[in-house]
């Protein structure tokens, strides 16, 4: 497969404008990181829970390093945003590659030469993008996240896209959303949605959804020290509104205003005070990265601004290999409907992804699907299959194997790849390297 690179030549360069609206922005989410103990203590609320905790504790690490970059950054420093944000999803989109390969500091320079670097090193797409293909050709078009090529955005383009493993990843959420029935329900409520985010990464999720739900009342919630570069991506990008909620400043999820909001984690009891209401609250990703204390204070808090209609949508991984936690074991506690989603449009990369409800949704929300072997054809002894996501190449010698109990990989010479062409040419170069026809 052949696609060109989308290089940093290639990239829009942010707007004066923007620029100035984005130095606005932080010096607001500044203010809220170092007023942030003042808050707390005449509020009198629970520093365990709005301190950075978990994951996000440590007085100096790549984190912390990569908002003081942004926080007090120049034009360049803003105009490649996406390069300093691997903590987020794990991958140098610099270089990329994943981040635990690259081991490379979010604010490590860009070197002069990289363009030429990636043109030489990176021509081939990746298996990130044999996987965008793959399901985003089911979809509705509209329902494809396509990022700005702006920004610091690189990777290759594919049908008019920038794909990347985190166009893949995001894609990835709109998928089970969309295959879930979620977003089918959103568009049935008859007004625009209201949505909470709980954690909001660098502001892809959001973007992505706000081109979906175009009049959608939308809200971060999230360490203000992340608050900056979601915040800031989304205001560079000059697709969105986008303004902090500050201290005794009037705060709203009403879908007329079609904005985005972006609350410090600190304040989330504003909206509990003001009875505010949402009809799906997200999470991806980091409330396993929290504390115990954090996960049951946010899990109570959703339940309270679901009400008995509105949805909560995770996606986290199990983290307690880690030392860290599995989010699931505290969320139940507080929400006593739950659905695992198992979708077909995605290989849930992230984590396993879960709905929670008060009340199990009378509407036909959930689809799942039990995913059905199809015999693809036969090759040198081994049966072509393709299951859940994955092509297998299985040696006809095992005679017949339910891949829905077995572990089928870890079978004797089992092949399994995301494509057929790879299975099929892995195949072929173990029968030259035993001398067997091809």
């Amino acid at each position: 497969m052949t696609c060109p690179n989308v290089l940093l030549a290639d990239n829009r360069d942010i707007s004066q404008h923007a620029f100035n609206r984005g130095v606005e922005l932080r010096r607001k989410i500044a203010h809220a990181v170092e007023n942030r103990g003042t808050y707390v203590t005449e509020h009198r609320l629970d520093p365990l829970f709005c301190l950075p905790r978990g994951n996000w504790d440590g007085a100096q690490n790549d984190f912390s390093s990569a908002y003081e970059y942004m926080r007090d950054g120049d034009y360049d420093a803003l105009n490649r945003l996406r390069f300093r944000v691997q903590f987020f999803s794990g991958y140098d989109l610099m270089w990329l590659t994943p981040g635990a390969e690259s081991r490379r500091s979010s604010i490590a320079p860009i070197p002069p030469n990289h363009d030429q670097w990636i043109k030489t090193q990176r021509a081939e797409p990746d298996s990130w993008v044999e996987l965008w293909l793959k399901f985003t050709r089911p979809i509705p078009t509209a329902l494809r996240f396509s990022p700005p090529v702006m920004l610091g955005e690189i990777g290759w383009r594919v049908d008019g896209v920038c794909v990347n493993h985190d166009t893949y990843a995001y894609q990835e959420r709109i998928n089970i959303l969309y295959e879930s029935g979620i977003i089918d329900w959103l568009h049935r409520l008859g007004r625009p949605p209201r949505i909470l985010e709980i954690g909001g990464g660098y502001g892809a999720v959001a973007f992505a959804l706000r081109r979906i739900f175009p009049s959608a009342s939308y809200m971060i919630c999230d360490l203000p020290e992340s608050l900056i570069f979601s915040g800031l991506y989304l205001t560079l990008c000059e697709q969105d509104q986008v303004h902090l909620v500050e201290p005794d400043a009037s705060i709203s999820a009403d879908p007329s205003r079609g904005d985005v909001a972006l609350l410090p984690n600190y304040m989330l009891h504003l909206l509990l005070d003001r009875d505010l209401a949402f009809d799906l609250v997200i999470n991806t990703l980091s409330m396993s990265e929290m504390t115990e204390l954090q996960v049951h204070a946010y899990a109570e808090a959703i339940g309270r601004l679901i009400g008995r209609t509105g949805l909560f949508f995770e996606q986290n991984q199990d983290n307690t290999n880690l030392g860290l936690l599995d989010c699931k074991d505290h969320i139940r506690h507080h929400l006593p409907w739950s659905c695992r989603l198992e979708p077909q449009l995605a290989v849930n990369t992230e984590g396993s992804t879960d709905l929670w409800a008060n009340v199990e949704p009378q509407l036909n929300l959930i689809q799942l699907h039990n995913p059905v072997p199809k015999l693809l054809g036969s090759i040198d002894s081994y049966n072509i299959v393709d299951y859940d996501g994955f092509i297998y190449g299985l040696p006809q010698a095992l005679g017949p194997i339910d891949l829905a109990q077995v572990g089928a990989e870890d079978l004797k010479g089992v092949i399994r790849h995301d494509s057929r062409e790879k299975v099929e040419a892995e195949i072929r170069a173990g029968n030259q390297r035993w001398g067997l026809r091809r």
